[in-house]
């Protein structure tokens, strides 16, 4: 029995040691690095223990798509998109590009140009309609050898998040619960790719992800308020354990794997690193 939600400790250690065969390589992938859109040198080097896949990427011209997608060819393995072709339709010019539409609604979407396709893997970036996230997998069940669907920490059940430590063995929010409809649908779409796709199935779940191609404001809000120096406010009472990771870098140096209370991470403006990081 395999295990569907990777620990990323452990699969430095396989990816490292050439410690993967094949069927490993696939369910655990590259695209776990990708995906948790922390540590690149880890995504190469994982695929480069495996011979070439051929990775079908349900979107991949947006944020964390192009990532997952860079990677995979850097590695040598042959890539094909899957979209509307509206999302910054110009990216990866070179690449195989098939064009669809993807609905919660059977009779709405158009997933045709598919239908005479085989994958070695597939995979789904972004949707939270458990609904939509359902239809592409049962549509593709017989058209791909492994399936892997980026996920968020969101689909924990919500009371998970005041612990410190929580592992992939966690409650899920329920469907019919009363949070947010992102943490739900992620949730529940996760329930129906396990009934879906079996053994066969991958799931990553990242925290908020951040760097090349990010649009949204958070972070550059804080990282702008943190450059003018001073006090500011600061989410929490200073212990939530917070972990740090590069998009391209990989972990924080000094941080490791290792969650650390909010307080630790002081910017030291001379030296642009951070300082009171223990070890």
């Amino acid at each position: 029995m395999f295990t569907t939600e990777i620990n990323r400790r452990e699969f430095m250690k396989a990816s490292a040691s050439g410690g993967m065969d094949r069927r490993s390589f696939i369910k655990s992938s590259l695209l776990l690095s990708a995906a948790s859109a922390c540590c690149s040198f880890l995504t190469s080097l994982a695929l480069a223990s495996a011979a070439p896949k051929r990775i079908l990427v349900l979107g991949g011209t947006l944020f964390l798509g192009p990532a997952i997608v860079e990677s995979a060819l850097a590695a040598g393995h042959t890539v094909t998109l899957f979209n509307r072709g509206v999302t910054n339709p110009t990216l990866f010019p070179n690449l195989e590009k098939l064009k669809g539409f993807r609905s919660g609604d059977p009779q709405d979407e158009d997933l045709s140009a598919l239908s005479r396709r085989h994958f070695d893997v597939v995979v789904d970036v972004w949707p939270n309609d458990p609904a939509m996230v359902a239809s592409a997998a049962e549509f593709l069940r017989d058209h791909a050898g492994h399936y892997l669907y980026v996920s968020s920490i969101a689909a924990y059940d919500s009371r998970e998040f005041a612990k410190a430590g929580v592992e992939e063995t966690a409650p899920m929010e329920p469907w019919n619960s009363s949070g947010r409809k992102y943490n739900r649908g992620k949730a529940e779409s996760e329930r129906r790719l396990h009934a879906i796709l079996g053994e066969r199935l991958t799931i990553v779940r990242p925290g908020p992800i951040k760097g090349t191609r990010d649009t949204t404001p958070d972070l550059l809000t804080w990282l702008l308020r943190a450059q003018r120096g001073g006090q500011h406010i600061a989410p929490g009472d200073g212990t939530d354990p917070v972990e740090l990771g590069c998009e391209r870098r990989g972990p924080v140096p000094g941080t490791g794997d290792r969650p650390l209370p909010l307080r630790h991470l002081q910017p030291d403006r001379k030296r642009d690193e951070f300082s009171g990081i223990p070890g």
